[in-house]
Formats: C-alpha cells, structure tokens, sequence
C-alpha cells in the first residue's frame, strides 16, 4: 500500500496529559477540546503583504469542519505552511536597475542603508505576485502509548509543526523516543554485522540499503546490495558504522504466515523514512475523505505496534538509563 500519510515518521513521547485542562477519558470529549484550541490557530492564506502563514488544516479536506480527526485512541491534526518567495536573481536585477536609476537622477552613490530600505519596498511589491510555496505536515497523537509523532523527514521540519502545537495547547513537553534511547547506530551496525551470533531480532529482515559512516568522516551509500557479503562486513571490520538501515518489519499471523510486511528506512538517530506497507490494501472509497480514514486507522495501528517495537529493542534497561531530555517551551 503506497500512503499519503506517514511516508515518513518522528517520534517523541508525551510527558504528561497533552490536554491538562481536560481531564476527560472519553476520546471524542477530548477531542472537541482539541478543536476549540486548533480553532484559534486555524490556517488562513497569506494576505498581501505576508510573506509567510501557518496554521491547523482540516485533516479531511476543504469540505471538513474539524481541525482534527479522531479513531479510537488516536488523533490526526495537520500543520499547514504558506510561505511566499520571490526569487533572489529577480529580487537583485530589479533592486540593481532602481539604483542605478536613483543614482543617475541624483548623481550620487546611495548608502548601504538606503539600498537595504530600498530592496525591503521592492520586496513588499513583488510579494503579491510571489508563487506559493505549501508544507503539509501530519501529526499523530497516539493517547493510549502517551506518543507525538511528526511526518517528517528532520527534525527541523517536525519542529516548526511542533512549535505550533506548543502554542497552541499553551505547553508540552516531549522526550525523544525512545525514552532512554541505546546507542542506535551502534545496534544498527550490530545488526548487519555477520557473526555467528545474530543481534538482528527475528521480527526484521535486512534491506538491500544501507549507508555507512566512517569513524572520522566520509560515507559510503550502498544500494542493491547483500548487506551480509564480504565486501560489507569488511567496511564494518574496518571501523565504519551504520547509521542507515533499510529494514522489512514482519507481522506474522496465527498460521505463521507473514500478514503484513512493513518496511521502511531506519537513520541512527530514529527518523523512520520511506515507510510501505505490502499485504494491506485500502478497498475502493466513496471519497478521499472515507480513503483517508481508512488510511488512518490501518497506519495508526500498524505503526503502533511497530513503534511499541522499536521501543523495546532501543531502550537501554531501566537501571541502567540516566536523566532523560525533555523539550519543552517557554
């Protein structure tokens, strides 16, 4: 199944209840709160003169209401950017060709800032003609595993959405999953490393791709390859690491047989990337609005259990974890 949501995935867990105020146990309840929050962020286009807009999209489309969208325990909310920009080659020819109509009217040379007050008029023109540039960026509440994750591929992106919600709710604070993460890298490379011991668990099966990184600089990106061939393991015995993994997570059935497959790209500091999923198909929908339900009631359970997963195999043990990060705001 190819998806429109959660191509990729960054997660961080919830450090308390994400709706303080609150205190109600019921999903649909919690989510009207929700509502009357996003409502005050609610995304508008850029007027005229703005260069840049964000705000809270109807997770189901134009024709929607709500600012989000509840199935059982989870919620879906959707940032939404609009950001103008006027390109810089153009912005530079047509500030260049004022001044030099300036300093021929005047005979004089402007100064560095008249040129500055002068490139910020241009721009302020220019911006209404400006083409738009949109970010779309889910967001999954899971309220049952208390987890925040962000379709997005660094955590720069993730942050400006999450910014937006800290705003919004007034608080929240998050610790990147897993809470008391292992050295991911270094399991990673366990994982590919060819011994007569196997760190992989059985419930993954390695891709062809991966990316290796040397102790002191460069890399190596393999594509199409057996991860588990000599030319691999000796880069590996070599002091290399891998801090990208392609890897096929597998839910089995009652039978034994393989359901689901679900794979997907794991970086070493936990972004989850390029995620497909085989052996689950959305049937044919009435509306986008119907497709995109389904979509996410199939995803919000199946990357649970994956997340729940991934918890347990990077999770360093209880005695052994120190003081977690949190990220909080003002």
């Amino acid at each position: 199944m190819t998806t429109k949501l959660f191509k990729n995935l960054i997660a961080y867990s919830l450090n308390g209840p994400l709706l303080p105020h609150c205190a109600s146990a019921d999903v649909i309840e919690r989510q009207a709160a929700l509502q009357a929050l996003l409502a005050e962020f609610e995304f508008t286009p850029c007027h005229s003169s703005a260069a840049i807009q964000s705000g809270w999209a109807a997770p189901l489309g134009r024709d929607s209401k709500m600012l989000s969208h509840a199935c059982g325990d989870h919620l879906l909310i959707v940032y939404r950017q609009e950001k103008r920009e006027v390109p810089a080659p153009e912005l530079a020819s047509r500030l260049e060709q004022k001044v030099a109509e300036i300093e021929a009217a005047e005979n004089r040379r402007m100064s560095r800032k008249e040129r500055c007050a002068l490139k910020d008029d241009l721009l302020a023109a220019l911006l209404p003609y400006a083409f738009s540039k949109f970010e779309v960026t889910p967001i999954w509440l899971d309220l049952k595993h208390h987890r925040l994750c962000v379709d997005a591929v660094s955590y720069s992106r993730a942050e400006r959405a999450i910014s937006l919600l800290r705003k919004t709710l007034g608080t929240l604070s998050l610790t990147p999953f897993p809470v008391n993460a292992l050295d991911a890298g270094a399991l990673l490379t366990a994982w590919v490393a060819d011994n007569d011991d196997p760190a992989l668990p059985a419930c993954y099966q390695l891709g062809d791709t991966a990316r290796l990184r040397g102790p002191e600089s460069g890399s190596i990106s393999l594509k199409d390859c057996d991860l588990r061939s000599e030319e691999v393991q000796s880069h590996l015995a070599a002091g290399m690491a891998v801090n990208s993994l392609a890897l096929d997570w597998v839910d089995t059935g009652e039978d034994g047989y393989i359901t689901v497959n679900t794979r997907f790209t794991l970086n070493d500091d936990l972004v989850l990337k390029n995620i497909k999923i085989a052996g689950m198909e959305i049937e044919e929908q009435q509306s986008d609005q119907e497709g995109l339900d389904a979509e996410f009631a199939i995803l919000s359970g199946l990357l649970s259990q994956l997340l729940n997963q991934l918890a347990r195999d990077f999770s360093a043990p209880a005695e052994s974890a120190g003081e977690t990060p949190t990220l909080e705001g003002e």
